[in-house]
């Protein structure tokens, strides 16, 4: 039997998250412990490539955006939020252990970020303030991580989750246009 190192290597970051994605899609959370199990390595072979829990997490992020994301969000920042939403919507469906890690870690993932971005600017041409832009984005992002969670409950039918999702994401639209009409047409 050969000894020494092998020929190529048995770690990369491609198959870290390769095997990131299948822990999630099988509703397992992502952790680096068990991806080093998954992998059958030591979790310090890990860091090599991973920082740690949280740079995993958006990195993640930033693999699924690129994948996923299209070219560029509509124009308008009523179909820009209601694309981004669907499209959270059904990565969580996908990945579903991965809400828990993208819930309770911030963002730090430039392709993700790009389209928060995009979201942002839309909201404020359209003539939403500031202050009323980061309480959307916040409010979206609550009824996305609500939203998966919801949908892992085994006592909610796929389709009441989907109904509860599209309520959210249309009163979300709702009030946020009210808000814009207010500010618009002060009458």
């Amino acid at each position: 039997m050969p000894r020494g190192r092998p020929p190529a290597p048995l770690l990369s970051r491609e198959r870290i998250l390769e095997t990131a994605l299948k822990l999630a899609a099988e509703r397992r959370e992502p952790t680096l412990g068990r991806i080093s199990k998954e992998l059958g390595v030591h979790v310090s072979s890990l860091y090599g490539y991973i920082d740690s829990r949280e740079h995993l997490t958006n990195l993640l992020r930033d693999h699924l955006a690129s994948a996923a994301q299209p070219p560029a969000l509509p124009m308008d920042w009523e179909a820009a939020v209601r694309e981004f939403a669907t499209g959270v919507r059904a990565l969580f469906e996908q990945f579903p252990g991965l809400v828990v890690s993208f819930a309770i870690t911030p963002v730090d993932a430039p392709d993700v970020g790009t389209a928060y971005a995009h979201l942002e600017a839309r909201m404020r041409d359209a003539g939403l303030p500031p202050a009323d832009v980061d309480a959307a984005v916040r409010l979206l992002n609550s009824l996305l991580i609500g939203s998966a969670l919801e949908a892992q409950d085994p006592r909610t039918s796929p389709e009441e989750a989907r109904a509860a999702f599209q309520l959210g994401v249309d009163g979300m639209v709702l009030a946020v246009r009210q808000r814009i009409s207010a500010r618009v047409d002060p009458n």
